[in-house]
């Protein structure tokens, strides 16, 4: 007995020891590590929250939110209908959606949502909600209005709204904009934000493709100086942590179970990182490489202490909304002329349904003036995706443009003018009336 107590003993102070020396590795590598990189992430100094102080911000910031996520709903209907005590006619728009959302039924819930967005545009409120399904369950996204844009192209005009989401569900849209959503067509740019840091910004560093060179020209124009100055000095930056991204997530076709954000504004734990990477380091499927957490802490650091870059991401942002308030705008005008899901005709594209929709909005895009943004999504879109009618349009409409995604020409926006007079038999000027020249990149606490 006393020598298999003694047996229990060593074996203890084994594991012990065994344990201390793998946590003096780990440590001892994240010291090495530190003394050549930050130690800590520099401090988030951007800032913005949508406006509040009234109650129909707050039912849309704060009590729509908490409607959809509580287990039982009764007692947020009761605040969603005290807090429109003096908004009565919203208050009866509430209710019925919120009926609607207990019967499940998902149709009668948007019309009551159409209803509540029509009343408040016509009364100049910011706001807007969107009902939305998943399994049995309904939601609602709620938006805060940045701009509502007219569109005007030859003598037709439309309105085109650019929303933020304030509603902090993880409910994720599949696209940059819809033409049935919030009262007409919206750009969602939460998604247009991810477009623009992700596959934007990083092009402006010293990246020598084609397309790079043609849009630091074009945005060398488009932005104040001292903005793009500060874009161009952290795109490198960026671009490394999203190359550590999607390589992070690539693996996971041969395994790795490690996910991560990285989301415009970097990562907050740098120590953390380094940790990861220590305890894959060696395996075949690592979740995370030293070398992706380097990339990871460098380009965190070097974007959050570059003077001026919020104001010039938020300028970008604005800047790439542009081709998707056009695309948008186009599929409201062809809806007009045509019908809810009909497509435009198209003179010798054999191209049907959904996908000629899809084609003669991506024309329009990369016709407009912000046509090399347009192509960027475009190939980014046709890259990332297998199947579906927007890629076969937007497939169709880059063949036809005789277009290599490698290596792009100079006149994008002439040969799509022309293929929208052969095709479409129309003309392709747009202006925009209204525009944002800034659009803010997410919801942040202040210090």
């Amino acid at each position: 007995m006393f020598e298999a107590s003694k047996q229990g003993t060593d074996r203890t102070w084994i594991a012990v020891l065994v344990g201390a020396v793998s946590t003096l590795v780990v440590v001892g590598a994240v010291v090495f590590w530190a003394t050549r990189l930050p130690a800590a992430a520099p401090p988030l100094t951007y800032t913005w929250r949508a406006p509040a102080g009234d109650p129909i911000a707050g039912v849309h910031v704060e009590h729509w939110p908490a409607w959809t996520v509580a287990k039982s709903r009764g007692s947020e209907q009761v605040a969603i209908e005290t807090a429109l005590e003096d908004h009565p006619a919203l208050q009866s728009m509430a209710v019925a959606l919120m009926a609607a959302a207990d019967m499940r039924d998902l149709s009668a819930a948007g019309d009551a949502a159409d209803v509540w967005n029509a009343s408040l545009r016509a009364q100049d409120q910011p706001w807007a909600l969107k009902p939305g399904a998943t399994g049995k369950t309904l939601y609602v996204k709620t938006f805060f209005v940045l701009g509502r844009v007219e569109v005007e192209t030859g003598d037709r005009k439309t309105e085109v709204s650019i929303g933020k989401r304030v509603d902090g569900l993880n409910v994720v849209e599949g696209y940059l904009g819809a033409a049935e959503d919030i009262g007409g067509a919206l750009v969602v740019s939460d998604r247009v934000l991810e477009f623009a840091t992700d596959d934007l910004w990083p092009l402006l560093g010293t990246v020598d493709d084609p397309i790079a060179v043609s849009l630091r020209a074009e945005l060398a124009a488009g932005l104040p100086e001292s903005s793009f100055e500060a874009l161009t000095r952290t795109a490198d930056a960026r671009a490394g942590m999203v190359a550590a991204n999607r390589a992070v997530r690539e693996r996971r076709s041969c395994g790795s179970d490690f996910r991560m954000r990285v989301p415009w504004s970097g990562m907050d734990e740098f120590q953390r990182l380094l940790v990861y990477a220590e305890r894959y380091r060696g395996e075949e499927c690592p979740g995370l490489t030293a070398a992706e957490a380097r990339a990871l802490i460098r380009g965190t650091a070097a974007i959050r202490t570059e003077p001026g870059l919020w104001e010039a991401l938020e300028q970008l942002v604005a800047w790439a909304c542009r081709h998707v308030v056009v695309h948008e705008a186009r599929h409201r005008l062809d809806q007009e002329d045509w019908g809810f899901g009909e497509p435009p005709p198209c003179e010798g594209c054999e191209l049907s349904g959904r996908v000629r929709i899809e084609a003669s909005a991506y024309v329009s895009a990369m016709a407009s003036q912000e046509s090399l943004a347009a192509l960027v999504q475009v190939c980014g879109f046709v890259a990332a995706t297998e199947s579906g009618s927007s890629r076969r349009g937007a497939v169709a409409v880059l063949d036809a443009l005789e277009i290599d995604c490698a290596t792009p020409p100079p006149d994008v926006s002439t040969r799509a003018k022309a293929l929208a007079k052969r095709w479409f038999s129309r003309d392709e000027e747009w202006t925009l009336h209204g525009m944002p020249d800034r659009v803010p990149l997410g919801i942040v606490d202040p210090e």
